[in-house]
């Protein structure tokens, strides 16, 4: 349960950090979607019962796999924010940091057993790869509404596997 806080929270980082970069309606518009989703997660996560895997019942390697996975992501902001940088397009660093965020889940689909990170991976890593390329020739704002959707979509994502069973189903394997 505590990992999909993580997402939770990750994901509305991406909405609350790239709203104001939206013309006007957007940025409250933004807000009625993510608060539709965030009450949609808390409903589905907190509210309404489903067994969690114990974590004792997690493999021993995915401690490993799980901190390797973000240093790696950490790696890829650095190197995408440098190169970016290079190229004189900064304002694009939100949608690589999406990319990157959707690279690290990317392990953790094997490690935890959870194929909801393949899911949330790939998704996250095709939004970021549209955001950099949306922005390179939209700008700051298509960016940044690349980012806003990233967070919702990332929230809607660790809905739908609590609310269809996705955190019980897998635990055999």
């Amino acid at each position: 349960m505590w990992g999909t806080v993580v997402g939770a929270v990750g994901g509305s980082v991406f909405v609350w950090a790239n709203r104001s970069d939206l013309p006007s309606p957007w940025p409250d518009l933004t807000m009625v979607a993510w608060t539709a989703a965030l009450v949609a997660y808390l409903y589905w996560v907190f509210v309404r019962p489903r067994p969690f895997r114990p974590v004792a019942d997690l493999p021993r390697r995915a401690g490993t796999v799980y901190l390797l996975s973000v240093v790696g992501m950490l790696l890829l902001i650095r190197v995408g924010s440098a190169v970016l940088g290079h190229l004189d397009h900064a304002e694009l660093r939100p949608p690589v940091i999406v990319a990157a965020v959707g690279a690290h889940f990317l392990p953790f689909a094997r490690a935890f057993r959870t194929p909801v990170f393949w899911t949330l991976g790939w998704v996250m890593v095709a939004i970021g790869a549209v955001g950099v390329v949306g922005g390179w020739f939209g700008g700051t704002s298509t960016a940044a509404a690349v980012t806003v959707v990233a967070g919702i979509v990332m929230l809607a994502v660790i809905t739908r596997d609590a609310a269809t069973g996705g955190g019980t189903a897998h635990q055999d394997g």
